[in-house]
């Protein structure tokens, strides 16, 4: 699987799945200034996969940004 990233500074970041179950995936991370903090809002498309109910699906995918973002937080923290 190829990930490819489009950077769209300071207002947010493309990303391309190509290859593997999801191939054809696109998600958008979009930020928005709020005083002190920053708003994401994620927006995407992903294939259906074969064998899952969409409700499974979406429930993955949730699963998958939960902790993605738990990892950035963490580093963020760490960082300031």
């Amino acid at each position: 699987m190829q990930v490819q990233h489009r950077l769209d500074p300071p207002r947010g970041i493309e990303t391309r799945l190509t290859g593997g179950a999801f191939d054809g995936a696109r998600f958008t991370h979009s930020y928005t200034p709020m005083g002190g903090r920053t708003k994401v809002d994620l927006e995407g498309d992903f294939p259906a996969l074969p064998g899952m109910s969409d409700a499974d699906t979406l429930t993955m995918i949730d699963g998958f940004f939960s902790v993605i973002f738990a990892e950035d937080a963490a580093t963020l923290r760490h960082g300031s």
